[in-house]
């Protein structure tokens, strides 16, 4: 009855019986699931962290390398589990302890990396190559044929806007863009810091603080082809033309080249259409 002492009986609609008999057990699941992820979850997630945690002792324990390693991975695998349900102080921990000795035990040393760029500069550049001294990062941007360059700061490396080194006119020179460059010891007669090279012969001495000064390779006998790489060894020149299949030599005067070059090879010459570096 819907009041004390009513009369009034309560008969309800068949689709109001309808919609209790589909509202309750709703209802009724809900408050389950509510209750589940407030406290089911909690402890499964609590019994996965137990897991993690006898074999991180065991591993502690364990004389036998293969069987620590195995220990440590069940660590993981057990904090995975955990982290289904989320994560904590404790789970991050594990992990970082389980995977330091597996680095340890693989004899890996794992880098802080850091983006070089960032901004319109990240978007614009497509480096294909890079030589480095202790100091200082030459990138090679395939997108305008020019190297950038980068000092090496407290904690990241620095562009340098300033450094000029790309295709253009030097006097009556055209250098077209780079395809290969090498660093140059700092005892050279140029004091140059970088040596680069564009696919039809010409090299570009660039310098940290100054214009680059350009040369001209004398060319093979057959003439270049196509220029896609260079190599800078003992003060010699190794240039890699791929449409001759050619990698040629030039015996450096303190890095000037000024002879003609000959063949690397012998009388068998390797396939080096595939070839990307020397």
């Amino acid at each position: 009855r819907l009041a004390p002492g009513g009369q009034t009986a309560f008969n309800p609609s068949s689709a109001t019986l309808f919609f209790i008999a589909i509202a309750i057990p709703i209802i009724v699941v809900a408050a389950a699931t509510a209750m589940y992820f407030r406290s089911g979850a909690s402890e499964q997630r609590d019994v996965y962290l137990q897991q993690a945690r006898l074999f991180t002792e065991q591993a502690s324990r364990q004389e036998d390398i293969p069987q620590r390693r195995a220990n440590w991975e069940q660590v993981i695998y057990w904090v995975n589990k955990s982290e289904e349900f989320g994560s904590d102080e404790e789970s991050i921990a594990l992990r970082r302890k389980a995977q330091v000795a597996l680095d340890s035990l693989d004899g890996i040393v794992r880098l802080q990396l850091a983006p070089a760029f960032t901004g319109i500069l990240a978007d614009s550049i497509n480096v294909t190559r890079m030589a480095a001294t202790n100091d200082e990062l030459y990138l090679l941007d395939a997108t305008s044929g020019r190297v950038l360059r980068m000092t090496r700061g407290a904690r990241s490396y620095e562009y340098d806007p300033n450094f000029s080194c790309g295709p253009g006119p030097y006097g009556d020179m055209i250098v077209g863009p780079l395809v290969g460059l090498a660093t140059l010891p700092p005892n050279t007669a140029s004091k140059a810091n970088l040596l680069a090279i564009d696919a039809t012969g010409n090299l570009l001495y660039c310098f940290a603080d100054d214009s680059p000064l350009s040369s001209v390779l004398a060319p093979p006998e057959n003439n270049w082809g196509k220029i896609t790489v260079m190599a800078l060894k003992n003060g010699d020149l190794f240039v890699l033309d791929l449409l001759n299949n050619a990698v040629w030599r030039y015996d450096g005067d303190d890095y000037n080249f000024g002879d003609r070059p000959r063949l690397f090879f012998g009388n068998e010459v390797p396939h080096m259409g595939d070839v990307i570096d020397l």
